[in-house]
């Protein structure tokens, strides 16, 4: 290969580690913030025993949401 066609295969390389290099950081601080809000979610699911239309079998609630189970899901 020439020495011409080398050089901006070599930039590109470069280019691309350094990237890579730092985006690294910043995903490891989005897994962290994704492990802390993991546990905050609710563990306690309710069999529907009337508290909501006959199709739910399972229901869990938590601040701002509530998660319905059906039969299918």
């Amino acid at each position: 290969m020439p020495k011409s066609a080398c050089v901006p295969s070599r930039r590109i390389l470069t280019l691309l580690t350094l990237v890579a290099g730092f985006a690294l950081p910043f995903a490891a601080a989005a897994e962290a913030r994704v492990s802390q809000s993991y546990g905050k979610l609710p563990l306690h699911f309710e069999a529907n025993q009337g508290q909501t239309h006959q199709d739910v079998r399972f229901l869990a609630r938590g601040s701002g949401y509530s998660l319905y189970l059906t039969a299918g899901e």
